[in-house]
């Protein structure tokens, strides 16, 4: 692919899926989770920061499926059943 068809392309994706950093708080909140729940440090970041963007459901394998954390749902899309 050109460098210029790779270039739009990659904007058409950060259009389609904007992108957020973790924050101070964010890495506050995940060092609680890992302290206090024995998350892995970056599913704690994710969750953390996820929550801090307003997302309420979040497609992961990585997580168990099904319980909230700070109001964040993870969902595994690879479970059997998932989406009927």
């Amino acid at each position: 692919m050109p460098a210029k068809d790779a270039a739009q392309q990659v904007h058409d994706w950060m259009v389609l899926f904007p992108t957020v950093t973790a924050s101070p708080a964010a890495l506050s909140t995940a060092m609680s989770l890992v302290i206090e729940h024995s998350f892995s440090f970056w599913d704690a970041l994710l969750i953390a920061t996820v929550k801090e963007a307003g997302v309420s459901h979040l497609l992961t394998e990585n997580m168990q499926d099904g319980q909230s954390v700070l109001g964040v749902w993870p969902i595994n899309p690879l479970k059997n059943g998932y989406g009927r």
